[in-house]
This record gives C-alpha cells, sequence and structure tokens, in this order.
C-alpha cells in the first residue's frame, strides 16, 4: 500500500478561532486534517481567512486564546529509534519492495514526509533485536582498553539504515540529532555476568561491578562509541543517556540498575568527566525512565553541582502515565536543565493493524505531546520505526504467542511487501511536520464558556498547543470526543472558524503578528 492524502467534506463541529494581534488585516489559515472514519490523513483542506471581530461575543463552547508575545521552551524536533528489530524490518522491505522502502524512509525523513530530526540508536542489543546471543560493543572480558570494541554488528545491521536516513535529512536541510542509549554495559563489567539481569541478578544485583576499573572501562565505552558512530556517520552524535530504564530489572531482555544515588556518582565520577575530555560537545542526558520519576532524580543529581555541570537535561517516557505536573515542577525547580521525551509505545493490537491501527493510539501519542510541550519537553522521540504484523522480531518469538510485540507508527509485511501506516504515525506527523527545529512554544489556553461565564473543563475536552516557527504560528488542535462541540481561539480581536469533526486532528498554519517573541 502507498501513502496517500485525500479530502473528505461532511457533517463537522465549529471552532472558532481568534488571535491577538497588533494589526488588523486579514491573514490566510492553511489547514491539514487527520480525522477517524474518512480518507483524511495529513490531508489538505479549504484555507480559512481571519476577519476583524467588532466583539468578543461568540457562540461557541470553548474558547481557545493565543498570544505569541509569550514565549517558553525552543523545540528540538522528532523522531524514532532506529532498533535493530526496525532496521532488520527495512532492511527485509528494500529486498522485497525497494520502491516501497525508498516511500517509507521518505515518508519520515524526506522533505515530502513527517519531518524527523530525531534517530535513537540502542547502543547494543535491546529487547528489540532479532539477533541472539545479547552482545555489546566489546564482548572480550577485562578488556578495559576496549582494545576489541567495533560497530561490526552494526555495520551489517544499523547503519545502512541511518545512513539513508541521514542522506534523506540533509537534503532536506535539516539535521539528524543521533541519541545513543545503552540497555546495558557490557556482560562482563557487570556483578551478574550478563546483559540480562535474569534470575542470577536477585543476588548479585543487576550493576556494575564494585571495582572502578570497570565503573571506568565502561565510561570509555560511552566516549568510544560516540567517535566511533562520528566517523562511521560522518556527522556528530547529538547525545547520550546514561541507561535505558534504569529502575527495571528485566528477565528476558537486557537490563541494568541504577539508581539516581549510583547514576549520580557514576556521572560525577567517571562518565562526566571523560566525556567532558573525549567526547566534549555530546550532551548528556539523565533518567531515561518514566515521568513519575523526574523530580526525584532530578533532585538527586541536579541538585549535586559535581555531576549537574556534565548534564544537558532528562529523558522521560509515558509509561506510568501523563505526569505533566512532574515535568512543570522540575522546569521550576532546575530551568537551565532540559526535558526531552525520549521514548512511547504502546502494546500490539494486531487485529487492527493492517486497517490502520487503533484510533485511540494516535490520539494518546497526541495528548502526551500537548501536555508535554505544555510543561517544557523539547521535543519527542517515539520507539521503533517500524515493526512487523507481529510487532517484532524480537527476542521473545512473538510470532508464536503475539504477547510481547509492540505496535508502532508504520507496521510492514515485508514478504508481501505491505506498508500499514497507524493513526499514531498521522497524528505524530501534525507536529513533526509542521513545528520545525528551532520554533518555540507560545502561549495558548483553552477554557470552556457557558451562560453564566467560564466553567471547568469536561474531562474529554478538544486540546491544543502553539508554536511560533519563523514568521509563522503553527497550532495543532485535537478533538477526542464522540460529538461535535464549538470553540473560539481569540487574538486581539481577529477569528475565523474551524470546523472539525469527532476524533480528529488538525494543524492550523498562518502568518505571525508583531509583538513576535524573540
Amino acid at each position: 500500500s502507498s501513502l496517500s492524502f485525500f479530502l473528505f467534506v461532511g457533517a463537522e463541529m465549529k471552532i472558532a478561532v481568534v488571535f491577538f494581534a497588533a494589526c488588523r488585516s486579514s491573514r490566510t489559515v492553511s489547514v491539514v486534517r487527520t480525522a477517524e472514519s474518512t480518507d483524511d490523513r495529513l490531508s489538505s483542506r479549504p484555507p480559512l481567512n481571519f476577519t476583524e471581530s467588532a466583539s468578543q461575543d461568540v457562540n461557541t463552547e470553548f474558547v481557545l486564546n493565543v498570544d505569541q508575545s509569550r514565549g517558553f521552551q525552543q523545540i528540538l524536533g522528532f523522531g524514532g529509534a532506529f532498533t535493530e528489530s526496525a532496521a532488520f524490518n527495512l532492511m527485509a522491505l528494500n529486498a522485497t519492495n525497494a520502491t516501497l522502502y525508498e516511500e517509507l524512509m521518505d515518508s519520515y525523513f524526506a522533505e515530502t514526509g513527517i519531518g524527523y530530526t530525531f534517530g535513537r540508536v540502542p547502543m547494543g542489543s535491546c529487547d528489540f533485536s532479532p539477533y541472539a546471543p545479547s552482545w555489546s560493543y566489546d564482548d572480550v572480558a577485562d578488556d578495559f582498553n576496549l582494545d576489541h570494541f567495533s560497530l561490526r554488528n552494526d555495520e551489517e545491521r544499523r547503519l545502512p539504515i541511518l545512513r539513508d536516513a541521514l542522506s534523506r535529512t540533509r537534503a532536506a536541510g535539516r539535521d539528524l540529532k543521533i541519541l545513543g542509549s545503552p540497555w546495558s554495559a557490557p556482560a562482563w563489567m557487570k556483578k551478574n555476568g550478563d546483559m540480562i539481569c535474569g534470575l542470577k541478578a536477585l543476588f548479585t544485583g543487576c550493576v556494575l561491578k564494585d571495582d572502578p576499573r570497570y565503573h571506568k572501562a565502561f565510561a570509555s565505552y560511552y566516549a568510544r562509541w560516540v567517535k566511533a558512530y562520528e566517523a562511521a556517520l560522518g556527522t556528530a552524535v547529538w547525545g547520550l543517556t546514561v541507561m535505558n530504564e534504569p529502575q527495571e530489572n528485566i528477565l528476558t531482555y537486557e537490563g541494568q540498575v541504577f539508581t539516581a544515588e549510583t547514576e549520580r556518582d557514576f556521572i560525577k565520577n567517571f562518565l562526566g568527566p571523560t566525556l567532558a575530555a573525549e567526547a566534549p560537545g555530546t550532551k548528556l542526558l539523565i533518567l531515561d525512565h518514566n515521568k513519575d520519576m523526574l523530580e526525584e532524580w532530578a533532585g538527586i543529581i541536579l541538585g549535586d553541582p559535581d555531576a549537574a555541570k556534565h548534564v544537558w537535561g532528562s529523558g522521560v517516557h509515558w509509561y506510568s502515565g501523563d505526569h505533566f505536573d512532574a515535568l512543570n515542577a522540575t522546569h521550576s525547580k532546575f530551568p537551565e536543565f532540559s526535558i526531552l521525551a525520549t521514548e512511547a509505545t504502546s502494546a500490539l493490537d494486531s487485529k487492527h493493524d493492517t486497517q490502520g491501527g487503533t484510533w485511540s493510539k494516535g490520539e494518546h501519542y497526541a495528548h502526551d505531546m500537548i501536555g508535554d510541550f505544555s510543561n517544557w519537553v523539547t521535543g519527542f522521540v517515539d520507539w521503533n520505526l517500524a515493526l512487523d504484523l507481529h510487532g517484532g522480531p524480537l527476542h521473545v518469538n512473538v510470532e508464536v504467542s503475539d504477547l510481547f510485540g509492540s505496535d508502532s507508527a508504520v507496521i510492514l509485511d515485508t514478504k508481501n511487501g505491505h506498508i500499514y501506516y497507524q493513526a499514531i504515525f498521522y497524528y505524530i506527523g501534525h507536529f513533526s511536520k509542521f513545528v520545525q527545529q528551532g520554533s518555540t512554544r507560545i502561549w495558548s489556553s483553552l477554557s470552556r464558556l457557558s451562560s453564566a461565564g467560564q466553567a471547568d473543563l469536561p474531562s474529554v475536552a478538544p486540546e491544543a498547543v502553539a508554536f511560533q516557527n519563523g514568521d509563522e504560528i503553527v497550532l495543532v488542535l485535537m478533538n477526542r470526543m464522540d460529538n461535535g462541540t464549538s470553540v473560539a481561539i481569540r487574538d486581539s480581536g481577529e477569528e475565523t472558524v474551524l470546523d472539525m469533526l469527532p476524533h480528529s486532528i488538525h494543524t492550523l498554519v498562518y502568518p505571525a503578528r508583531e509583538p513576535l517573541f524573540v
């Protein structure tokens, strides 16, 4: 199948959009929509025009105010993970149908695609690796000088896809930010002697050995990876996370435990000084785990000046819930440190994947992104770029049970040469295609109107976030409701009306007005 864009006309709900502006001249608004029960998938809709409003009274249920003079964090970009499973599927598709492979890579990374500019790379094997046994870049025991460090596996399995993605982002005039994340140190550096924690770790701990030589060697391992990847790709490695999900103790795939205290000590005594000396341009992110842990970890690590001086910010996942308050609280306490969403995914729902996936999953992504960006997150990195019909392949044989596979923005049938773009892909695209690197999140606020004035928002209401991208304003508005409603978006007496369908998402782009946020 191919990625197509369509138009749809039908019964819609109304949103009135009014914007604070110093000028009163008419502005044209481009509109892009994705909607359930239609063929609209990132589809262009008829443009709208602002008109001067003589009154603040509008016949709508909700009001969204937008003020571009109040700016917040800059946006770094969007992307996905180049796991071995994703690379395996992409290579298999290329072998089966090179034309579809080109289409898929373009849909993510080319100027015509959804604008991905981040690539997260697991450093060694992880759960989404179809190869056995587990492997690292140096599996020779006690090779403290890392004389046997090698990218051999990645040269065969992953780097060809990364180079292809990089060539497309460069052609589009964008950077591809490489973010490395280890799931485990090499087995010989750990007390349990295995990259997978396993049952033995219940007795030994799934941690580095006590001998400082292993801590020093692991710190050098990061720096060696950065330099090797930069040489292999011909571009700088943007950043590293200290450890993927350091509070998981997994029996079936790679993992390693840090507490906030042991991660702090590893950073300030080993990893931080090593990167400062050998890979000084590489950004370091702590946590790389769920948002509900962020305040504690930031307090312990960023609250220690000797560790914090080596840290750029924090990486967060979504698996424990929204926890948007934790993002805001952490930024308030440590405003000089950034926050990046480094992973999100959903469990496989294979019965829907060949029909575009479960729609609510796309809405979940947009809900999380709107909440994250409204609370200081600077970018969003999805998990696997592409998985097969069983949500793999991975260590566990998902073809047998379909119990352990993951969903993905794109599902591939590599044997028959089919691409199935999921709702997730389009919902992410409503942000990533339009919110460019360097955009700034600007102030917006949604409220509900009643005959008595403002009222509390219902549990499910329209959601929105606003950005300024150069001389343009970008709005993303989502409706998760089963029915229509009306929303007014106001800006200094100018307004326009946007008609929305239930279970739809819109991106609006229009010229910015003074005063511009700088």
